[in-house]
């Protein structure tokens, strides 16, 4: 079913409506995912009164052509299409060079972007204590007091934002009664089945207990800036963290720090991903900066982000300095 064909009608028939019971789940994820508002109570972040202009000059990358994992010819369109992407940007040198827009969007269409939330957060982070506002080496509990009893009691804010908290969760997104769940349950993402108690956020936060090891020894999957800020990102990532951690099989030899995903260390690349196939994607060697929006229906797909991550790479090396 294709995007616009859902929620259309009044009523819409029942295989095509949108509730907040299947608004995460194939299909009406292509919708939910553009209609989040309509979901769940949300407050708006406005931008500044006064955005930093952006330029444009249009190239066209949709016939660019590679190889993808599997062997087989692909373009980046055929990409996008084959893997239920809803938009892609490319900007290069500050530029903005390439946009494409699937089916019910727009340059105006809101897209939840998940856990690259995060990596905005690490950003903000930075800022914040390049600003003297917060203490990376500082206990968690010196900002946020309610949580003392939790495992967070006993960690750092280095050791939230290099995800290297000892806790225990399991990140299983097919468990309808697992740590996942409880988590959405808390938020009001999900409506928690009869007899179960939705709970919120800082007295779920509270419930969360350590798997008994030291935090910032293994990454743990689970959750403008300044330069100083950047270059820590790409050198002090711990590699034995990443090693021993939850996602070492899907990107063998990666780093994780302040959020901040760094896949390929030779390359000094960034990314910021999120379930469902949100991607945000830096390479410093062609200052190249691309966005990806998608709603897979899986939660976690290798398979495409392996092909993805080709795409990306073509892109790049097709704008690299010759």
């Amino acid at each position: 079913m294709r995007p616009t064909e859902i929620m259309r009608g009044s009523p819409p028939a029942p295989e095509a409506q949108v509730t907040r019971a299947n608004w995460r789940s194939f299909p009406a994820i292509r919708w939910g995912f553009t209609h989040t508002r309509e979901m769940l109570p949300t407050a708006e972040v406005r931008r500044s009164a006064s955005p930093t202009p952006v330029r444009s000059a249009p190239r066209e990358l949709s016939r660019l052509g590679f190889t993808a994992p599997d062997g087989q010819p692909t373009t980046v369109e055929a990409t996008l299409r084959e893997t239920f992407g809803d938009a892609l940007l490319v900007m290069h040198r500050g530029t903005l060079i390439h946009e494409w827009y699937g089916d019910g969007m727009s340059v105006t269409t809101p897209h939840l972007i998940c856990s690259i939330s995060k990596s905005i957060a690490g950003t903000l982070g930075g800022i914040l204590a390049a600003r003297g506002l917060l203490d990376p080496e500082a206990r968690v509990v010196r900002y946020v007091p309610e949580l003392e009893s939790s495992v967070y009691g006993g960690c750092t804010v280095r050791n939230v934002l290099d995800m290297a908290v000892a806790i225990k969760f399991e990140e299983d997104y097919e468990d309808p009664a697992g740590d996942v769940a409880r988590y959405r349950f808390s938020s009001g993402w999900d409506v928690p089945p009869p007899g179960v108690e939705a709970s919120h956020q800082r007295a779920y936060l509270t419930t969360l207990r350590g798997t008994g090891k030291p935090h910032g020894k293994v990454f743990h999957y689970v959750s403008t800036m300044p330069g100083w800020w950047i270059d820590d990102i790409h050198e002090n990532g711990d590699p034995k963290a990443w090693a021993d951690g939850d996602l070492a099989e899907i990107f063998p030899g990666a780093r994780y720090r302040s959020k901040w995903y760094t896949i390929d260390a030779s390359r000094n690349d960034l990314a910021g991903i999120g379930i469902h196939g949100q991607w945000l994607y830096i390479d410093a060697a062609s200052d190249t900066v691309i966005v990806k929006l998608a709603t897979q229906p899986k939660a976690m797909d290798v398979p495409l982000d392996h092909r993805w991550l080709a795409a990306f790479r073509a892109i790049t090396a097709h704008l690299a300095p010759r």
